[in-house]
């Protein structure tokens, strides 16, 4: 029987799928899976969640685990303990998502936006500074972005700081699931391609959008809208490095250099001598991974 004690169990929340495995310290992953998220969260996800963590823990972890760890598509509150506000699963929001579970499992919890479990399985693959400002751009069905200040993710007072994907675009008035409209990643993220596609490509296979149609006006136009809006974020804070990852960037042939151009050109003065751009690892299994890693930097700093 495998030790698990001294390791954490990761959950990755998608609104399509959900992945979970057993993380150790150094990134290590055993007992991975995957599943709809669909089988636990159609009729009561709270309870279906609690009853997937412990079929889970009863066939992979017996013994139990050092804790559990959750990255959510959604906003959480300042104290990583509550979802604010999660498009793919509303019945969650405002729910003290980590009390809950931690009253059901007996075992610590720690919730977070999923970008911050991916931006930590990044920073561990890449080896990237902790000095400084980091600006992480996460494109695929929405807009997953996150500011790290130092190595340490900005949350802002209410803990939504970074939600660049529901900034209000002028002249928009398309409904997003946050409960509001007009929300860049409408229209600069997987939704816009999904629209695109249909009227201008109906049945064309999805990956050959960019090989086929990169100088397609529609094309130019989600690829300027995208720019602008992860320019409008680098003029504000004047970033040490970007990250860019997530679904869409790592399509086949995306055109990531003329995006960069594109973001650059909108910069006041131009891109600044010093700052550098990284490509996020296309890792289906990242979030996992970065989920435990998220929970073992927590336990360190809390002193758990």
């Amino acid at each position: 029987m495998r030790q698990t004690k001294d390791k954490v169990l990761a959950l990755d929340i998608g609104g399509t799928n959900t992945r979970l495995g057993l993380v150790g310290r150094e990134g290590d992953l055993v007992g991975y899976r995957r599943l709809k998220s669909a089988v636990w969260n159609r009729e009561d996800p709270m309870k279906g969640l609690v009853e997937l963590i412990k079929e889970y823990l009863s066939e992979e972890a017996p013994q139990g685990v050092a804790a559990i760890s959750l990255g959510f598509p959604g906003a959480v509150d300042k104290g990583r303990r509550a979802l604010v506000n999660v498009p793919t699963i509303p019945q969650l929001d405002g729910m003290p998502v980590a009390d809950l579970l931690e009253e059901a499992l007996k075992t610590p919890v720690y919730i977070d936006r999923d970008v911050v479990t991916l931006y930590a399985h990044a920073a561990g693959e890449l080896k990237l500074p902790k000095q400084g400002m980091t600006l992480c751009f996460f494109i695929g069905t929405g807009i997953g972005n996150l500011i790290v200040l130092d190595g340490t993710p900005y949350t802002g007072a209410h803990g939504v700081a970074g939600e660049l994907g529901h900034i209000p675009l002028y002249g928009k008035d398309a409904p997003c699931g946050c409960g509001q409209t007009g929300c860049a990643e409408l229209y600069a993220a997987g939704h816009a391609l999904v629209r695109m596609r249909s009227e201008f490509f109906p049945g064309e296979d999805p990956d050959l959008l960019f090989p086929l149609h990169l100088n397609h006006p529609a094309v130019q136009q989600y690829l300027d809208t995208l720019a602008q809006v992860i320019a409008t974020e680098m003029v504000i804070l004047d970033p040490d490095r970007a990250l860019l990852g997530g679904g869409i960037i790592q399509m086949p042939e995306f055109p990531l250099e003329l995006l960069k151009q594109k973001v650059v050109s909108r910069l006041r003065g131009g891109e600044a001598p010093n700052m550098t751009w990284h490509l996020a690892p296309d890792a289906q299994r990242a979030g996992v991974i970065g989920a435990g890693l998220n929970a073992f930097d927590r336990m360190d700093k809390e002193g758990a």
